[in-house]
């Protein structure tokens, strides 16, 4: 014998254990198509749960980079690169390194991802679709080196929800601590 839905004060009983209210019901139906329209390419930037995701233009680009810092040493890498636009440009500024398109983008931060890095922003202003941080990055790799954590100075343009551009620099004092460390590491070779 199927269940009968009978209506009480705003719930509604589908058996004599379950009983979900209206509000609950509407929730899961704005869940299913919010998931729908992400899938379908139709909301530009994706956050996860626990991201912050502002308001307005500022506020756009401001979650689009705290979404980058949260996200950046991950393994899902698939959904790190729906941050960056098709044609994204980053620049490793004093390193040389100019990585175009998410397919140079991907093997940046499958590196990311193996030597466990995470970031942290320390500082962060925004001017329209412009943002300037700072960002302090931990990884396996610094520790070895002896380099507990190095701060960088980022520029980074969004676009339509998506990281645009960006230039990285690391900081005077971050670039001395690796080089020593390096050095150290390769009079040790």
């Amino acid at each position: 014998m199927k269940p009968m839905a009978v209506k009480r004060r705003g719930a509604v009983k589908v058996d004599s254990k379950t009983v979900r209210s209206k509000r609950d019901l509407m929730c899961r139906n704005w869940a299913t198509l919010l998931t729908a329209l992400m899938l379908a390419g139709c909301i530009g930037a994706v956050f996860t749960a626990g991201e912050r995701q502002e308001t307005g233009e500022s506020g756009m680009a401001i979650s689009v980079v705290r979404a980058f810092a949260n996200r950046f040493g991950d393994r899902n890498i698939g959904l790190l690169l729906e941050l960056f636009a098709d044609d994204a440009l980053l620049e490793l500024a004093g390193l040389g390194v100019v990585l175009q398109g998410r397919e140079e983008l991907r093997g940046f931060l499958e590196f990311g991802a193996e030597v466990k890095a995470r970031l942290t922003i320390v500082e962060l202003h925004s001017e329209g679709e412009t943002v300037v941080c700072r960002i302090r990055e931990k990884n396996d790799w610094f520790g070895l080196l002896g380099a507990d954590e190095v701060t960088y100075q980022g520029r980074f343009v969004i676009e339509q929800g998506r990281l645009k551009s960006g230039v990285v620099a690391v900081e005077p004092g971050g670039k001395a601590r690796l080089k020593d460390g390096l050095v150290e590491f390769l009079q040790w070779l």
